[in-house]
């Protein structure tokens, strides 16, 4: 059920933007999106939208192609509840939601769904010319420090 018109950013009364993916007169949901999408805030969602479809059109890293050797976790988190503290109903890394290996719910009216985007720091083999290095360093500066207080 994918909404043939573009996403539209409307303002109300001067207020925030409200983007909208949604077909002109089809019944709409109003969502929170917030994170590492490429327009979070508050969106007008048609009913009955795919989580996956969305997060695609949200521009959310991890969909797509990935450079090689990149380091990512990309997790999505979807909060519900009414007056009281939200709920995480829905929890997942990017990866199972493209492969479809999760069951993941429809976004309903007042959902909240947070992107977390987890880089990680690639591993890194220390060589042994580096510890020579830093052991020569050290050393240099410790027979300055005794050649000073020698001639002192």
């Amino acid at each position: 059920m994918a909404p043939s018109a573009r996403a539209q950013n409307v303002s109300l009364d001067g207020g925030p933007q409200i983007n909208s993916y949604a077909r002109p007169g089809f019944p709409v949901n109003k969502i929170l999106v917030l994170g590492a999408v490429g327009t979070p805030g508050v969106w007008q969602v048609e009913q009955g939208t795919d989580l996956l479809e969305f997060l695609t059109y949200a521009r959310v890293q991890g969909i797509g192609l990935r450079s090689e050797g990149e380091r990512r976790r990309t997790v999505v988190r979807v909060y519900r509840g009414g007056t009281g503290p939200r709920e995480v109903v829905f929890e997942s890394e990017i990866k199972p939601i493209v492969e479809r290996r999760v069951t993941y719910p429809v976004l309903n009216e007042g959902d909240v769904l947070e992107v977390e985007d987890i880089r990680r720091l690639p591993k890194r083999r220390i060589e042994p010319l580096q510890v020579l290095g830093v052991a020569t360093s050290v050393l240099g500066l410790v027979f300055t420090v005794v050649n000073i207080t020698r001639t002192r």
